[in-house]
């Protein structure tokens, strides 16, 4: 259980990261490149990523392509909002529910 819990933890720090880049909170010259998806999603939300192409291990694992198909996974209602702790509270109550309990 303690594994789940630290994954969570670290999936959750890096959804409010994703958060705070998309809403300019840092620098744009020092935050992460993140590409969204022109075309219309079917599933997730209206704000898809692009994934990127990669050749090597070290960028197959970088912080830009480990969080795409979780932030696309998220709902709407999850990604619109307009402050972190709004993203905050309604991760941790979207995230409550997709968890195995065992």
């Amino acid at each position: 259980m303690e594994g789940v819990i630290a994954s969570v933890t670290s999936l959750r720090g890096d959804m409010i990261e994703v958060f705070k880049v998309i809403n300019q909170k840092y620098d744009c010259a020092v935050a992460p490149r993140l590409t969204f998806n022109p075309s219309s999603a079917t599933r997730g939300n209206y704000y898809r990523f692009l994934k990127q192409r990669c050749n090597f291990d070290f960028s197959k694992f970088s912080f830009t392509n480990r969080i795409v198909n979780i932030r696309n996974s998220l709902p709407n209602t999850l990604v619109e909002v307009d402050t972190a702790n709004k993203f905050k509270s309604r991760l941790d109550k979207f995230w409550k529910y997709q968890l195995p309990t065992h």
